[in-house]
């Protein structure tokens, strides 16, 4: 296994699913992460109690602290707002004591760019649309902005300016009152460069 080769690095594993409890294989496989020291992604399909009877059965080999929950990203255009929803429930049902859904959850904005919206070209879309150099970033980072304020805490990014962007958001979320007004007056022309 790669995760005994890599003993006390602390690596995230992805992923664990429950179709891998099924199979006979979710057993070894997080033995073997858990030996290691190291943090298993667990991944389900947009449900709840998936996510949690997914973790129930990790929690017999793996530290709870040692699990990401992954309940799936639908990106912008493919249902962000049922993403969303899923992963606001998540955190308040932990917040409010559902010690099952006390994990860090992971997202991975970088599935935008399977919308055709972020990446087909212009002459595909009409002009409206735009270069796609921008709209695909943009897809991306919007998808990755509306997931951490539903409360995720790790993410799975494609683009610099979409790791940029989330970096000073987040900077900005945790200054406590002491962000610099900004120009946003200029928003239009700016650089992603």
């Amino acid at each position: 296994y790669i995760a005994d080769m890599a003993a006390g690095e602390r690596l995230m594993f992805s992923s664990v699913t429950l179709d891998m409890a099924e199979a006979g294989t979710l057993e070894p496989t997080a033995k073997a992460i858990a030996k290691g020291g190291h943090v298993v992604l667990a991944f389900t399909p947009i449900d709840l109690n998936m996510a949690r009877e997914l973790n129930r059965k990790l929690y017999e080999f793996v530290p709870r602290d040692s699990i990401v929950m992954d309940l799936t990203t639908a990106a912008l255009g493919y249902g962000i707002e049922y993403s969303y929803t899923i992963m606001e429930r998540a955190r308040l049902a932990a917040l409010m004591g559902d010690k099952e859904l006390q994990h860090p959850m992971s997202a991975a904005p970088a599935n935008s760019w399977a919308a055709r919206e972020a990446w087909m070209k212009e002459a595909d879309l009409g002009p409206e649309w735009g270069p796609r150099e921008l709209r695909g970033p943009i897809w991306e980072t919007i998808t990755a902005l509306v997931l951490l304020l539903a409360g995720v805490d790790i993410f799975m990014v494609g683009h610099p300016a979409t790791a940029r962007t989330l970096k000073e958001f987040i900077d900005v979320l945790m200054s406590r009152g002491k962000a610099k007004a900004a120009d946003i007056e200029g928003w239009v022309s700016a650089s992603l460069g």
